[in-house]
């Protein structure tokens, strides 16, 4: 009886031990059937705000990697990054925020690292104020 109450221990571990070898790792796991799985991991940006252009050709998606524009007098919609300057990381991937069409046809852009500017003529993404560049941008609203 005494060696039961010491095998029982034994075998309890050794079943937790292997039924613990593939999971709770964050990286792929067995199950019993051999079906392998793997954690699911987005790879497409989220949309944190959109904003029609002032002639109303042009749709600006702003995304958690980056701004992104297309014309939507296509049938099929063809996005392309717009390049931030002034963006202190190798890919010029920085959440975009807030947008905000001006009355003179130029993009505000509110960002993660401050506030931006996109020229309606010559399209040139810049930093709008120095003072608030390193700030987070949330939200941008017109006064009347």
């Amino acid at each position: 009886m005494k060696r039961f109450f010491f095998l029982l221990p034994m075998i309890a571990c050794l079943f937790l031990l292997v039924g613990c070898a593939g999971g709770g790792g964050g990286g792929a796991a067995l199950n019993q059937h051999g079906y392998v799985f793997t954690p699911f991991q987005p790879t497409t940006p989220s949309v944190l705000s959109l904003a029609l252009s002032s002639d109303k050709t042009t749709l600006f998606v702003g995304t958690s990697a980056g701004l992104f524009s297309t014309p939507i007098n296509l049938q099929i919609l063809t996005f392309t990054q717009e390049t931030i300057t002034g963006v202190d990381n190798a890919n010029n991937l920085v959440a975009v925020n807030a947008l905000l069409i001006e009355s003179d046809g130029n993009l505000l852009i509110g960002t993660d690292v401050g506030l931006f500017r996109r020229d309606a003529i010559t399209k040139a993404i810049t930093t709008v104020t120095a003072s608030l560049n390193a700030l987070k941008v949330l939200s941008l609203a017109k006064t009347s």
